[in-house]
């Protein structure tokens, strides 16, 4: 797992998405989009949005298997002091 902070490349090729934890400065909402591609106009294959509030959300995604990105992984996130915490193989 890594915990990224800003919108980017995640991974450069075919990978499997396994786990999304969005979490926020604990004042400002935070949200996550992952598309498969090397870019934002990919397939959205996740969504999460956090409240400020909530600290943290997200969850496992269909374990063992995951989301099959078969281009790569792009992250758009956004919300003043956000991360996300993903998981891929």
């Amino acid at each position: 797992m890594k915990e990224y902070t800003a919108t980017g490349l995640i991974s450069g090729g075919p990978c499997t998405l396994k786990y999304v934890k969005v979490v926020t400065n604990g004042t400002n909402t935070a949200k996550a989009i992952l598309q498969n591609g090397l870019t934002a106009t990919g397939e959205v294959v996740d969504e999460t949005s956090v409240v400020g509030e909530n600290n943290y959300g997200g969850s496992n995604i269909d374990p063992p298997h995951g989301i099959r990105c078969d281009v790569g992984l792009y992250l758009t996130l956004s919300g003043t002091g956000a991360s996300v915490i993903i998981k891929t193989t």
